[in-house]
């Protein structure tokens, strides 16, 4: 009787060590805390600055009409209107949400609020996106040299016949 016991204690234990899945609540406060909405709304605002750029590199060196000027600016605008519809944060929170719920414990959630609520969390957050950027960069300045040597040797091989 004790060995079965003891059996279907160590089945079980699997099973109790397992992280509870986070509260619905608990999520929306996480993502509040850590400046998501703030976040969205803002890459969703700097679309049509995006969208510019895009067009500036596009037409460089060409001579753009007056009439073509307009035709641009209004699918910049039609592309900028698009963007904030659809990141709109109460129409992405949902699928944010479900990614945080799907990859954290309420352990861990809990722990990531008080974080981001902490002055080191928005400490983080306000620097983040400076780091981010630097980082990038370090990343490109290592990648175009490894690029342009990976079209090198691809050109070499399709010139070979």
């Amino acid at each position: 009787m004790r060995k079965a016991l003891l059996i279907s204690l160590m089945l079980c234990c699997p099973v109790l060590s397992l992280a509870a899945e986070p509260s619905d609540a608990s999520i929306k406060s996480l993502l509040a805390a850590s400046s998501l909405p703030a976040a969205i709304e803002a890459l969703a605002a700097s679309s049509g600055q995006y969208a510019r750029s895009v067009v500036g590199e596009a037409s460089k060196g060409a001579e753009v009409s007056d009439a073509q000027k307009k035709e641009l600016d209004a699918i910049v605008e039609k592309f900028s209107t698009k963007v904030k519809e659809e990141m709109a944060y109460a129409k992405v929170e949902p699928q944010y949400a479900a990614i945080y719920k799907e990859n954290f414990s309420q352990e861990e959630v809990d722990g990531l609020t008080v974080f981001f609520k902490s002055p080191a969390g928005q400490a983080y957050l306000k620097k983040f996106p400076q780091v981010l950027q630097k980082s990038q960069e370090v990343n490109r300045g290592l990648m175009v040299p490894m690029m342009k040597q990976l079209q090198a040797d691809i050109g070499a091989v399709l010139q070979k016949k």
